[in-house]
């Protein structure tokens, strides 16, 4: 519970900054200069969490194998996130395989030219 009424009061927070940003500064015709390095900080955090993902993945120690005990559940007791990370884990092939395209994408992202290649391959990677 604190951590919804935590959130809800950095959304009200926000707006109420941006709208004592709009009314101060209602003279200004755009931010370019803004959205520019917002865009720049966008694109490196985004990628330095790729690169951070895809070599946990790269180098197989982010999933690890399925103990045998878990084996041995039932598949109804799994959540979905659980039947993910064991799907992964019991094939180091295809982790090193989601690894390299996470990693592909966050370097791309590092370069303006390849950015929107970079942001496409991470949204795969990520869904």
């Amino acid at each position: 519970m604190a951590i919804w009424i935590y959130l809800f009061l950095m959304v009200v927070v926000a707006l109420v900054v941006a709208a004592l940003w709009s009314i101060l500064d209602r003279r200004r015709p755009d931010y370019a200069r803004l959205w520019t390095w917002t865009a720049l900080f966008l694109r490196l955090a985004l990628g330095g969490q790729m690169l951070f993902y895809g070599f946990a993945k790269l180098i197989p120690s982010q999933m690890g194998p399925p103990p045998l005990t878990v084996l041995l559940e039932p598949f109804g007791d799994f959540s979905p996130a659980s039947v993910l990370w064991l799907q992964v884990g019991s094939s180091p092939v295809y982790e090193m395989l989601l690894g390299s395209v996470e990693v592909l994408g966050g370097l791309l992202l590092f370069w303006t030219r390849t950015a929107t290649l970079g942001a496409i391959i991470s949204l795969i990677a990520m869904v």
